[in-house]
């Protein structure tokens, strides 16, 4: 198990395990469960490090918004698609942020993923979600430019 703080002082256990089938992350509000597909061991490469990290950072994103709403997360998650596009969307972003995304091409994956696999293609199209992307890999570049 890992410890990692949010907001400075609320802990997040995090837990490497094999509940997490068709995802890399799953966040419960409380705990963050990672797939043992990333599990890092003492011959992981620093790529892998990476990527466990950025998973890491992404599900911490989700951790925020459930205290950030007081727990009402996981309902307007569940219930609410443009709420899940929004959420998906924050997390994602640290995403780009941890994994040093800096071109279009490096994020096509996350308006796939996004498309695929969290039921809102009934919702939104996949080029609206790509165009999503595309915003918020912008505000990143914005973001760093301005440090």
């Amino acid at each position: 198990m890992i410890l990692k703080k949010i907001y400075g002082f609320i802990p997040v256990p995090i837990f490497v395990t094999n509940v997490c089938v068709n995802h890399a992350g799953k966040n419960c509000g409380l705990w963050i469960a990672i797939s043992t597909k990333f599990k890092l061991d003492g011959d992981s490469t620093s790529e892998e490090i990476e990527l466990f990290n950025s998973i890491v950072e992404h599900e911490l994103v989700h951790s925020k918004q459930f205290y950030r709403t007081f727990g009402l997360h996981a309902l307007l998650y569940y219930f609410n698609k443009k709420y899940r596009l929004r959420a998906e969307l924050e997390a994602y972003k640290r995403t780009i942020e941890t994994m040093g995304y800096n071109k279009r091409s490096d994020v096509i994956w996350i308006a796939n993923v996004l498309h695929k696999s969290y039921n809102i293609k009934d919702r939104f199209s996949k080029s609206s979600i790509l165009a999503s992307v595309y915003v918020i890999l912008q505000e990143v570049l914005d973001e760093s430019r301005e440090l």
